[in-house]
């Protein structure tokens, strides 16, 4: 130590002199000074050695990670589809349920008779007849069905003669008169607007075109687009959804769909 008047300074080591930031004998701030110039140089030697050190990722670790993701989505996006597909078909079961109620509720004020399929006096479609007693129009589309914007109509004929449904053109029935209302089908979903037999066009609210399921081709041909299954009002009012075995019924004497549900009067 060098004294000068009443302050000492320390004496910096010379050339010769041995550096250890550890020593005991070294001012704290010295010792302080060459860890700061060490350590860098130490970390730069450690970076320098292949093996030692590694930041990121290698090609390999990249494409596992990658297959990873795809296996997992590739599990989860079948879920997804039945979930979202689950969801419109409770929207339709909804849609039909609430279309059913408002034709009941039609019942109490016309002396029990259900609304017709389509009626010229005035001119008017079961729907608009319904509309006032709950049925708006957002109630008349499917979200699995993309053409038209009325997916639903009323079992009106399946035979060659009179009405054998519960709802037509220019007919319909006192639901006291249906035998056995709850195997009695009321509403189903559309078919398709492309039939080869039929004229063309979409089903819109108040048109007669496509009112009524009223030939025997209709039942044949009903998509069937919840999961191969048929959105169904009953009568009695619950709604089901329905297999086409199920729907067309069981098989009759000449081997065909005795159609059991669509007869008012079962055969």
């Amino acid at each position: 130590m060098k004294a000068h008047g009443p302050f000492r300074f320390a004496a910096f080591p010379t050339e010769e002199t041995v550096i250890s930031p550890m020593s005991s004998t070294r001012p704290v701030h010295q010792s302080l000074a060459l860890c700061l110039l060490i350590v860098p140089v130490r970390a730069a030697r450690i970076e320098a050695q292949p093996g030692r050190l590694r930041c990121g990722f290698t090609l390999i670790e990249l494409l596992v990670v990658i297959a990873i993701i795809a296996i997992l989505a590739a599990l989860l996006l079948p879920a997804l589809g039945l979930a979202k597909e689950q969801a419109r078909t409770t929207r339709c079961v909804s849609n039909e349920r609430q279309i059913m109620l408002a034709s009941l509720l039609y019942c109490d004020d016309n002396r029990g008779f259900l609304p017709q399929g389509f009626t010229f006096n005035p001119d008017a479609s079961w729907d608009q007849l319904v509309k006032r007693y709950g049925c708006p129009t957002n109630l008349l589309t499917c979200l699995s069905h993309k053409q038209g914007s009325r997916h639903y109509w009323v079992s009106g004929n399946i035979g060659y003669g009179d009405p054998t449904g519960v709802m037509s053109i220019g007919f319909s029935a006192r639901i006291e008169s249906i035998p056995r209302p709850t195997e009695t089908v009321a509403f189903t979903e559309m078919r398709d607007h492309d039939a080869s037999y039929a004229y063309g066009g979409v089903s819109i609210p108040g048109s007669i075109w496509a009112s009524t399921l009223y030939a025997y081709e209709d039942a044949f041909i009903l998509q069937y687009r919840h999961r191969k299954r048929e959105t169904v009002a009953l009568c009695d009012g619950h709604v089901e959804c329905l297999k086409s075995n199920v729907l067309l019924g069981p098989l009759n004497a000449l081997w065909k769909p005795s159609l059991y549900k669509f007869y008012r009067v079962k055969p």
